[in-house]
């Protein structure tokens, strides 16, 4: 095998390897959403979206159905240059997230709820799985050098 041949395999391995990392970033912190989601039907859980080159607005997975094989079959479709959008469209996401129960404020105490937030999520779930990018970042390369 010439140099010139033995070097595009290399770089072959290496792009593989690139993508294959970004496509387990987005599927760990997808999963990280919605393991961190304020549970009570399920429904948010179950809600989380993959759009490859758009937003998914879909709402209709049932709740307490497993977002992560959808993601994955979404996620598997991903070439580079395309942008992967995680989203979840139910009304009541952005409540949950950013804890706007209640409105006006006082009126938010009950039994689920804190200060308007979701006594389940308090600091918010996507907020926090962003926080944790990096570290979903490096698994991911870690787990694509296998």
């Amino acid at each position: 095998m010439s140099f010139a041949a033995e070097l595009q395999k290399a770089c072959d391995r290496a792009k593989d390897r690139a993508v294959e990392t970004v496509r387990l970033t987005a599927l760990g912190v997808h999963a990280g959403m919605a393991r961190r989601a304020p549970v009570d039907t399920g429904r948010l859980k179950s809600n989380f979206q993959v759009g490859i080159g758009a937003i998914n607005t879909a709402t209709n997975a049932p709740a307490g159905s497993d977002p992560a094989p959808a993601a994955a079959a979404a996620l598997a479709t991903w070439r580079p240059g395309q942008t992967i959008w995680l989203t979840n469209s139910l009304p009541y996401a952005r409540v949950a997230e950013f804890g706007l129960y209640g409105k006006p404020p006082g009126s938010a105490n009950g039994p689920k709820t804190r200060g308007g937030y979701s006594s389940q999520a308090v600091g918010g779930f996507v907020r926090l799985t962003a926080q944790d990018f990096a570290q979903s970042f490096r698994r991911a390369a870690r787990a694509a050098k296998k």
